[in-house]
């Protein structure tokens, strides 16, 4: 037994010009394929489920796609993957410096209690108070 910290990354951009939503979406899809297929067999495929497809806005021509948690518990081989695949994508999101996002953290009431641990990161590097970004 052990616990689940679900860790989500939420990324925004241009739908259809200059450093496309899609340029984001294939990183993170190569990124995950070659550190999950470093520990299970389906990498590959495990690779391409856990980057949703990518949601266009209503308004303004904006995607939006989501890296969702893989469901492993903390300690496991596959969660070392997963946190490695994800900290190398947020190192490319704050390089690129291109797409609007965040990395979220949440867990049910009994791990939260239990690891007291919450985290949310937003893509910029200032914050004010209210913990909002500062824009440039």
């Amino acid at each position: 037994m052990g616990h689940n910290i679900h860790r989500v990354i939420v990324v925004t951009g241009y739908f259809d010009y200059g450093e496309t939503i899609h340029v984001a979406r294939d990183k993170a899809v190569k990124i995950f394929k070659k550190h999950f297929k470093k520990v299970i067999p389906s990498g590959e495929k495990a690779g391409e489920q856990i980057v949703t497809p990518v949601f266009e806005s209503p308004l303004n021509r904006y995607g939006t796609f989501f890296i969702i948690p893989s469901g492993s518990k903390i300690g496991w081989e596959d969660w070392e993957a997963e946190e490695s695949a994800k900290n190398e994508f947020v190192k490319w999101l704050r390089e690129t410096n291109s797409y609007d996002w965040a990395y979220v953290t949440y867990m049910n009431e009994f791990d939260f209690l239990s690891m007291e641990t919450e985290q949310i990161d937003f893509g910029c590097d200032t914050y004010l108070e209210s913990h909002n970004c500062k824009f440039k």
